[in-house]
């Protein structure tokens, strides 16, 4: 059973306010496990990669480990689904080594670079333009292909 947080803790980190009750729903639900299998994902990825792709493979991700667990895997906010969906595509087209560049395993770079320049055709601004919510700045150039 989950003790609540004392109120020191709460302050200290500074999320449950009352301005803020609704991040105290969201970190007393599955969701705060989709915010952990989303970040770690990303600590585990080449950073010098575009953002929308490793965006792309942390949703992918995030709801495939979420799904295996019978869990909701939609974010809390937006539904990043299209996201996930255009990242499983890649995988079609381009195969698993798309998850060997993201996580900086491909140790022949110029195939890398080549590899990266392949999925970056299809990360057109209008591509994009249609899988991110609008408020996101890197749905556009420099993050597009």
């Amino acid at each position: 059973m989950n003790e609540p947080i004392p109120d020191d803790k709460k302050a200290t980190l500074g999320f449950f306010n009352d301005s803020n009750k609704r991040f105290g729903k969201y970190i007393s639900s599955c969701d705060f496990a989709l915010l952990v299998i989303h970040e770690k994902v990303h600590t585990l990825q080449d950073l010098d990669l575009p953002l929308p792709l490793r965006e792309a493979q942390s949703y992918y991700i995030q709801r495939k480990i979420m799904k295996m667990y019978g869990a909701d895997h939609r974010a809390i906010d937006h539904d990043f689904d299209n996201l996930a969906n255009f990242y499983q595509e890649l995988i079609h087209e381009f195969g698993q080594d798309i998850h060997l560049l993201l996580w900086g395993n491909i140790k022949d770079k110029k195939q890398a670079q080549q590899l990266l320049d392949r999925i970056k055709t299809k990360m057109t601004v209008s591509k994009l333009n249609s899988l991110l919510p609008e408020h996101y700045e890197w749905k556009t150039a420099p993050y597009a292909g």
